[in-house]
């Protein structure tokens, strides 16, 4: 008998498919989220066989998405892609461990982890974790002083 190698893949649960929070979907949501499952590093524990077994996200928190690789592997632009990530955090697939940005010298890419939040989506003990937008600050924020006088 020959050992089955499975080629990798992501594993979908029918509670998944039915939560009103994957209905909310959109065509490039879904291609967005399911680019986060395949970057998922998956093992399995304790007992049981096959699908039953208790599985835990090894890189959970640790998941690098960046902006580059959402435009060359979806032909996605910037835009495009934040609008994608707002909407799966929003509705609870995704969270931001860590937010990206340039620091210390270098640019650091924001750390991912795929949660379980979507579970409860609709439901009053649903907590919202809104995406934390950088605000930019242009110009003086000092008061206006009309011309002439001090």
């Amino acid at each position: 008998m020959k050992k089955r190698h499975s080629k990798p893949g992501i594993y979908i649960e029918a509670e998944l498919l039915d939560a009103k929070a994957f209905q909310e979907l959109t065509r490039r949501d879904l291609d967005v989220y399911f680019l986060f499952l395949r970057k998922r590093q998956v093992k399995n524990l304790g007992q049981g066989q096959g699908k039953r077994r208790e599985k835990v996200v090894l890189n959970n928190g640790q998941i690098i998405f960046p902006y580059r690789e959402a435009e060359e592997a979806l032909r996605m632009k910037p835009g495009s892609f934040t609008r994608c990530l707002d909407h799966l955090i929003e509705l609870g697939f995704i969270e931001i461990a860590r937010p990206g940005g340039f620091c210390a010298g270098a640019n650091e890419p924001a750390l991912y982890t795929i949660s379980e939040r979507w579970r409860k989506y609709g439901k009053p003990d649903f907590k919202e974790t809104p995406r934390k937008k950088k605000s930019v600050r242009v110009g003086f924020q000092n008061k206006r002083v009309p011309y002439g006088k001090s």
